[in-house]
């Protein structure tokens, strides 16, 4: 499913999806040409969608420039997963 992502935090991120998904729920997302990986920690429905918030766990980075810019935004906000 395709989704917005609001924010990302030193805790993980928060999207707007358009279905609900249960708290627990694992996830692959693909940003650019990277994936992250994590689980659903909350779910709320606002506005016709979804906030979700995700705990993301592992990060594999691709070699674009939005995957640069990618980068550098997790490094800032989620530097453990960043090598």
């Amino acid at each position: 499913m395709r989704g917005v992502v609001h924010d990302i935090s030193t805790d993980g991120m928060c999207a707007m999806l358009p279905r609900q998904l249960a708290p627990g729920e694992q996830l692959q997302l693909d940003m650019a040409d990277s994936l992250l990986f994590g689980h659903v920690i909350f779910c709320n429905p606002e506005s016709g969608e979804f906030r979700t918030g995700i705990e993301v766990e592992r990060v594999l980075l691709g070699e674009t420039d939005l995957s640069h810019i990618l980068q550098n935004v997790l490094a800032t906000h989620l530097p453990a997963l960043i090598p």
